[in-house]
């Protein structure tokens, strides 16, 4: 099972994600420029691995999650969006039942740019899951 995928597919699919960043989730090795904004970065930074018994495949994991945004609101409003997953309880894809354990926000960005016009802003948190393959 792989993590990343499973929580890629998992954004990527809902609505309210889709509508703010389509599908820019970036995965750990891309390189994001401030024309992707808004954006998703993800990476796995923890958690145990495949767990394998005669039933299925289950991994918790723990994700760095990063929301960029053109503007501090923009950001925000990927985080809300992205927060809002808290609050689902049976995330499904077509390959993964997912269930969030904890979803903390670790931080933000307002980094000093020199003009306006390369300012960009971000959300930073930390997603805690279980993730099932079907």
């Amino acid at each position: 099972m792989n993590a990343l995928t499973a929580l890629y597919e998992l954004l990527i699919a809902q609505t309210a994600i889709a509508a703010l960043v389509g599908t820019r989730v970036y995965g750990p090795n891309q390189v994001i420029k401030k024309a992707n904004f808004p954006c998703i970065l993800i990476s796995r930074v923890g958690g145990s691995s495949d767990l394998e018994d005669e039933v299925r495949a289950i991994e918790n994991a723990i994700f760095d999650v990063r929301c960029y945004g053109n503007s501090q609101p923009e950001a925000n409003a990927v985080y809300a969006a992205l927060r809002d997953l808290d609050k689902l309880v049976n995330l499904k894809t077509t390959n993964y039942h997912f269930h969030v354990i904890e979803l903390v926000q670790t931080g933000s960005d307002l980094p000093e740019q020199i003009t306006e016009s390369e300012r960009w802003d971000a959300v930073y948190c930390s997603l805690r899951a279980e993730i099932e393959k079907k």
